[in-house]
């Protein structure tokens, strides 16, 4: 097994004996057992992510048409019958365009702030920075808001999203849950984080359906102001006091330049080098895809927003249903390596099915199995966390921060890839709008056939054995 995976299963083994320090954190909030033990906290923790994944997915089923409409003047052409003609498809291509053109833009801001936050969220705390966080999501809220009521340019928007990219929520929670747990517990932890991120993706698309249009950003205001006002009172910090420092210096050296040291330590070791770009483009492929789902129901289809709500709901319901339940029963049968290829060829097959569904009808039957696609996802954040515990000299978030400042370039590198795509297929004929969808069904493919070269005993059966 390689070096770093023994090390992430066997930390408490390998702390020094002679400094009597250990590489792990304070075990301060867990008894003896490994179980959590403090529940303070938990309750707040997953009623922010709720309402903050909430406004998440009000945003992504209300731009569409915003968008549409701001470019063409005001009015959507796209709606009903309109799905098939020039205007709605020069919008769309439009729209796809300035998305991929603007992703592209937060992905190089991403890629150099992420380290810089992951190292505030060491020094300052989780729980600053999480407020931080929630704050600057507000951004793109208020130019939606413009937009429906004041008729200012979509591309505010575009411009605000890149503020919410710099400072992502999701690394921060992966943070606030590492710090609260052991390592046998991530893969369950995470789980649940997936599936009850989901929950509101199944209430949230239904009440968009009656408040669309104006009224849904109006939705999205009230959904995005209780988040943050949920994290400032109640979420509490989850890093041990004697751990926090007061500023970003640290012997010396600006920590910054600390974490890529940590990115060369981990790229040292070869089968990480082999399986993380394995993990970031698999998950990278599924972030592309559910990007640009909506234009596409909306190419294909003529969707509007409370069209296209019941299919968010099936979909998010099944993700939950799916983490909940057969996550820990799929982890025990099949390890870590056999989840990844699971979700792989799942993903495959659900890429094929949502393309080629020649109906709505056909579609939905797709969205009910598409849950089967994402189970590989907490097993990459439990590896990740157990990791990030791994390097020496490095702090969990510094150790952490590296690895996510990776994954969240590929991960904000693939949308616009894919919407790349989409606006490509859009400008040659709406016959080649499967296009995103084979290059996903691809690089799925060819991440599976890159995990069967991997040998087994570079992924541990579980985290208890």
């Amino acid at each position: 097994m390689s070096e770093l995976l023994w090390r992430s299963l066997n930390q408490k083994m390998e702390a020094p004996e002679d400094s009597g320090e250990s590489h792990l954190r304070p075990l301060s909030v867990r008894d003896n057992s490994g179980t959590l033990a403090k529940k303070k906290g938990w309750g707040a923790f997953w009623t922010a992510t709720l309402l903050e994944n909430m406004g998440t997915i009000l945003v992504g089923l209300i731009y569409p048409d915003l968008a549409v409409a701001s470019l063409n003047g005001g009015i959507d052409p796209c709606a009903g019958v309109g799905a098939q003609s020039l205007k709605c498809q020069e919008a769309l291509s439009k729209a796809s365009a300035a998305f991929s053109m603007f992703g592209l833009i937060g992905a190089i801001c991403s890629f150099l702030c992420i380290p810089i936050v992951g190292t505030a969220a060491d020094h300052f705390g989780r729980r600053p920075l999480l407020i931080f966080s929630f704050l600057c999501s507000k951004v793109p809220t208020i130019t939606l808001l413009c937009v429906a009521y004041a008729n200012i340019s979509i591309y505010f928007f575009f411009a605000a999203l890149m503020i919410t990219a710099m400072v992502p929520s999701t690394m921060l929670f992966w943070f606030w849950i590492n710090d609260m747990t052991t390592q046998d517990e991530r893969v369950r932890m995470f789980g649940r984080l997936q599936a009850f991120s989901n929950l509101e993706g199944i209430v949230i698309p239904f009440s968009a359906a009656f408040m669309h249009g104006k009224h849904a950003v109006l939705l999205l205001a009230s959904v995005r102001l209780s988040a943050v006002l949920t994290v400032i009172c109640f979420v509490p910090e989850s890093r041990p006091p004697p751990q926090l420092r007061n500023s970003l210096w640290g012997d010396g050296r600006l920590a910054f330049l600390n974490r890529w040291q940590g990115v060369s330590k981990l790229c040292s070791d070869r089968s990480l080098r082999t399986f993380l770009p394995l993990a970031f483009i698999a998950s990278g492929t599924g972030a592309g895809i559910n990007s640009l789902s909506f234009l596409y129901c909306k190419a294909r289809f003529g969707f509007q927003m409370q069209n296209f709500a019941p299919f968010i709901s099936v979909t998010t319901l099944s993700n939950a249903i799916v983490n909940l339940m057969l996550i820990n029963p799929l982890h025990r049968v099949l390890g870590l390596r056999g989840l990844f290829a699971f979700s792989l060829v799942a993903g495959t097959f659900n890429l094929v099915a949502f393309s080629l569904a020649p109906t709505p009808i056909w579609l939905m039957l797709a969205c009910i199995t598409s849950g089967l696609s994402n189970v590989g996802n907490p097993a990459i954040q439990a590896l990740m966390s157990n990791l990030s515990e791994s390097v020496q000299g490095m702090t969990p978030g510094v150790a952490l921060g590296a690895l996510q400042a990776v994954q969240s370039l590929v991960l904000i590198l693939m949308p616009p890839l894919f919407q790349g795509i989409f606006s490509f297929a859009m400008s040659r004929h709406p016959t080649l709008l499967f296009l995103p969808f084979a290059v996903g069904s691809m690089f799925n493919l060819i991440c599976f056939l890159a995990l069967s070269c991997i040998p087994k005993n570079f992924f541990p059966r579980s985290d208890s054995e």
